[in-house]
């Protein structure tokens, strides 16, 4: 899964890394950041994920 998002200062980009790691990097003028870890999900085995977004407010 892989969502994005665009603000004043360039884009970040969230993906799902196996079945529990949350990731994402920053694109700023062209250059993208190293990945770094979002959240650990943690969920039961009966729980899944078909799709996921991601915003952010106006001071980020």
């Amino acid at each position: 899964m892989l969502t994005a998002n665009k603000n004043k200062d360039g884009l970040l980009i969230c993906y799902l890394e196996g079945d529990e790691l949350f990731k994402g990097f920053t694109v700023k003028a062209g250059k993208a950041s190293e990945p770094f870890l979002i959240k650990k999900i943690i969920k039961p085995d009966k729980i899944s994920y078909s799709a996921m977004s991601v915003s952010l407010d106006e001071e980020t």
